[in-house]
């Protein structure tokens, strides 16, 4: 009896490729929001494990959120940063309050991994790579407070800091939050840039947020707004 040698014919290799292309444009899309939402959810759960933080610094400094130590951007939580854009102490990972309480103290060549959005690529100013942290502190004051408000921090220059029993809602008091968020409400002109939006697509405008109660929220944001029925950086004084 002869083998027989079975092959594939042109046609059918082709209709074969085919419906690979056509499976791969349906589950693409799929597959890169279900990415989206696996990187959300674990930066959610890094705010969340900061917020814990931030409560056990609180109970253990007389009520008083963290201070603010110079005009520039401070975050409460990181690595070392290397953008020279920030003074010193903003870019030291000896001097965020916070590492202590999710996993420090830490070492000058450390990652801290709790303050990395894993859907930040380093291309904002404020970021992992450039500031150490993924997540600024609501210390927006100086610039965008209102007379009769404040911030977490609102002494703009001798390291002050509010009590949390001035702050009347909680649960719209921002504490931190991803950096696009900041961005966005300040109004900053170039935030329909891909880079803004680490959890969402091009003008939707939701981050991640920590708020002062301990709650974790997706907050849709409001551009050049930093005070609003949903959220707010402002408490009274």
């Amino acid at each position: 009896m002869k083998n027989r040698h079975f092959a594939f014919t042109l046609i059918e290799l082709l209709v074969v490729i085919a419906i690979l292309g056509l499976l791969m444009s349906i589950l693409l899309p799929s597959l890169s929001n279900a990415r989206r939402t696996a990187k959300r959810a674990v930066c959610a759960s890094n705010l969340k494990q900061v917020g814990i933080g931030l409560e056990m610094y609180v109970s253990e400094n007389r009520q008083y959120f963290p201070p603010r130590l110079t005009g520039s951007n401070f975050e409460y939580v990181g690595k070392n940063g290397d953008n020279s854009y920030y003074a010193e102490e903003n870019r030291n990972i000896k001097m965020r309050y916070l590492n202590p309480y999710v996993g420090g103290p830490f070492e000058e060549n450390d990652e801290v991994e709790v303050a990395h959005c894993p859907a930040d690529e380093g291309l904002l100013t404020h970021t992992y790579k450039q500031a150490g942290s993924s997540y600024p502190a609501n210390n927006a004051d100086g610039f965008y407070a209102r007379p009769g408000l404040g911030t977490l921090n609102w002494r703009y220059w001798d390291g002050g800091s509010n009590s949390r029993m001035m702050v009347e809602s909680p649960s719209k008091m921002l504490a931190l939050y991803d950096s696009g968020f900041r961005s966005y409400t300040g109004g900053n002109g170039n935030n329909f840039k891909s880079e803004f939006y680490w959890h969402s697509k091009i003008g939707v405008p939701y981050w991640n947020a920590l708020y002062t109660d301990g709650h974790v929220s997706f907050t849709r944001a409001q551009r050049g707004s930093r005070d609003t029925d949903t959220y707010t950086f402002y408490i009274d004084k």
